[in-house]
């Protein structure tokens, strides 16, 4: 890959290596090439091992450095842009380059951009931890920051290691700009000091109002809607529950479950305890049967019904 700025035009452009054909590798014909990328190896193996995406993550993080380091933006990282070239990994599709700020524009995908759009390495590194976490995951990106409830097959080491993993990514990906990587340089950092079993924590300073939350494991929700069960794993100290929506980050998004309104409900930890509030939803939430009028303190025995999503609550 090969990028280039024509200075008094005031554009760039570049020249890209074809990527390895999915069934043949670098032995290209053209009239039934595919290419071999993130989206057709999720497609047709779904969730890969713990190990192998971190050597996707730091490949494609590094390549993604590089353009952070020489002031620019890639501004539409997604599975389909990052490749297989010769059996390696390498960070393609680069249509919507750009000096960093230069341009909000035409970019993005839905999904992998963050809330405030794309633009900044930031950005970047939100676009790329979505991108890690469908291949460790098996899950489509809007079910982030999910993990499949099943475990069979996997050995104890190996799912602290998904842990791991799931705590790096749940900065690369964090809803506030400010709370994540800077650039993805510090995001290669933080996966290469993973795979040297050194794993650096993230300290995030708690609010004057809010206090800390117990730092062993952070908060696991569990949901259940129509049988389907998704754990989550979070480190923050207030997690706000609706659906997707353009006017509000959702940290526990409760998609397909449309009784569920845009900004339902609200945790937080105060004084040692959990808290839930209702946000005036229209169908409101219950706690061990009866609705939830005021905020009130629970605890990991009782029942939770945010709409009609079942939730468990550990910590």
């Amino acid at each position: 890959l090969h990028v280039t700025r024509d200075d008094e035009a005031g554009y760039y452009y570049y020249v890209m290596e074809l990527a390895d054909d999915l069934h043949n590798g670098q032995n290209i014909a053209a009239e039934n090439y595919q290419a071999r990328n993130m989206a057709s190896e999720v497609a047709s193996r779904g969730r890969l091992p713990t190990n192998e995406c971190l050597t996707i993550g730091i490949q494609a993080a590094h390549a993604l450095g590089y353009l952070h380091s020489n002031n620019i933006v890639h501004r539409d990282v997604r599975p389909s842009s990052i490749i297989y070239c010769g059996g390696r990994i390498k960070l393609a599709d680069i249509s919507f380059i750009t000096s960093i700020g230069g341009s909000f524009s035409a970019s993005g995908t839905q999904g992998y951009a963050p809330i405030e759009g794309p633009g900044y390495p930031p950005a970047d590194v939100y676009s790329m931890g979505k991108v890690i976490y469908e291949l460790a995951s098996g899950l489509h990106r809007h079910n982030f920051p999910a993990m499949p409830t099943t475990t069979t097959g996997i050995s104890p080491e190996e799912h602290k290691f998904q842990e791991a993993l799931q705590e790096i990514l749940a900065t690369a990906c964090h809803v506030e700009q400010d709370k994540r990587y800077p650039d993805g340089n510090r995001f290669y950092e933080a996966l290469v000091s993973l795979q040297s079993g050194v794993l650096t924590a993230v300290t995030v300073e708690p609010s004057a109002e809010i206090a800390a939350a117990p730092q062993d494991d952070g908060l696991r929700v569990t949901t259940c809607f129509k049988g389907d069960e998704f754990l989550y794993n979070f480190p923050a100290q207030e997690i706000l529950i609706g659906r997707r929506n353009d006017r509000q980050a959702i940290h526990l998004d409760l998609s397909p479950d449309t009784s569920v309104s845009r900004i339902h409900a609200h945790l937080w930890f105060q004084d040692d305890n959990l808290w839930i509030e209702d946000l005036g939803s229209s169908y409101g939430s219950k706690v061990n049967g009866e609705p939830l009028t005021t905020p009130q303190a629970v605890t990991p025995s009782d029942v939770i019904v945010v709409g009609e999503t079942r939730l468990k609550l550990a910590w």
